[in-house]
């Protein structure tokens, strides 16, 4: 599971408690979470070159996001020209 690194204080308050974590099977699930409530959102994704490409079965529309690897193992995300830098979180 991958979550909003709380020191990218530009995503945080841009995209807010982020958690999202793929599975093998081309399932992602994108976890917003706040003081009041958590929003799951189910997404179906595959990887092309390095775009995460995404669609929401319940909306159908297809999304692309670009990512990287920093040289500390996060997860850069950009999306609409907007940055998100997301750190590996073990269970």
């Amino acid at each position: 599971m991958w979550h909003v690194d709380p020191e990218d204080t530009e995503a945080v308050l841009i995209f807010g408690n982020v958690q999202i974590e793929f599975d093998e099977y081309g399932n992602l699930k994108y976890q917003i979470t706040d003081q009041r409530a958590r929003q799951i959102i189910n997404l179906n994704y595959y990887i092309v070159g390095d775009k995460i490409i995404t669609t929401q079965p319940s909306s159908p529309k297809t999304e692309y996001t670009k990512f990287s690897y920093t040289e500390k193992g996060s997860l850069l995300l950009e999306f609409g020209g907007m940055y998100a830098n997301f750190i590996r979180k073990y269970s």
